[in-house]
């Protein structure tokens, strides 16, 4: 949106005076009931057909300086419903463009992944009209996905083995993993160990370079199972071969 905003103003006098001629003496030589204006001080002298004279002085000023309406808009992720725009000041106008409605009220997920640009139009206190300008960044959330070497492993020895397939559109992402025995690892194809027997829920958060996260909507279960504990007994030692 630049840095000012120009007026050209096209200001055109009449009936100021009820009878009789009038003329006009701009300081800009110009003789006409009418002047184009720029940024400038005019002065304008009109006379009846009596040599009455009344002069006025009109000065066009730089309007108000806005450098950005539209407050900062960091990049969404693409799992938000709806983001909320602003401005400041706070200067009544709408909004238009695609997915956004009049008062703010932004579509990010009809919007879908990409730069989207939206507008802002308003009036000032002079009942100058600006518009500006913004690009809302849709980014893509992880799409998070993995496999086990095996659900069911015996305690002895047992060492479970994690792929990582998530993926995303575009960026990078960073793992973590809650193995349910209170561990994690931010390693992107785990192995883990487990020290009891029992069952355990496995969870995988994947985070965007831009925060935008997300994990397994199911925690499978692995199973770690005991071995068993071999015994026997032998009722004599010792018998006769016949």
């Amino acid at each position: 949106l630049g840095k000012y905003f120009f007026l050209i103003i096209l200001l055109v006098f009449t009936k100021f005076i009820s009878k009789g001629y009038a003329s006009y003496k701009w300081n800009t030589n110009n003789n006409k009931n009418y002047q184009r204006m720029g940024l400038g001080t005019y002065t304008v002298v009109v006379i009846d057909t009596n040599s009455c004279r009344s002069l006025d002085t009109i000065k066009v000023v730089k309007s108000s300086n806005f450098d950005t309406i539209i407050r900062f808009i960091k990049p969404i992720c693409s799992k938000n419903n709806i983001l909320k725009l602003s401005v400041k000041p706070k200067f009544k106008g709408y909004y238009f463009g695609n997915y956004v409605d009049s008062v703010g009220n932004f579509e990010v997920k009809n919007a879908g992944v990409g730069s989207h640009k939206i507008f802002y139009s308003f009036k000032d206190s002079f009942a100058c009209v600006f518009k500006d300008s913004s690009i809302i960044r849709v980014v893509p959330h992880p799409s998070v996905d993995f496999v086990i070497d095996s659900t069911l492993h015996c305690l002895r020895n047992n060492a479970f083995a994690f792929t990582n397939k998530t993926s995303i559109s575009a960026g990078s992402f960073t793992s973590l993993w809650r193995f349910g025995d209170n561990a994690t690892s931010n390693s992107s194809n785990p192995s883990h160990t487990y020290a009891a027997v029992g069952s355990y829920g496995i969870r995988l958060i994947a985070t965007s370079a831009f925060g935008c996260s997300d994990s397994n909507a199911v925690a499978p279960k692995v199973n770690v199972r005991p071995h068993p504990s071999v015994d026997f007994v032998i009722h004599t030692t010792l018998h006769r071969l016949r």
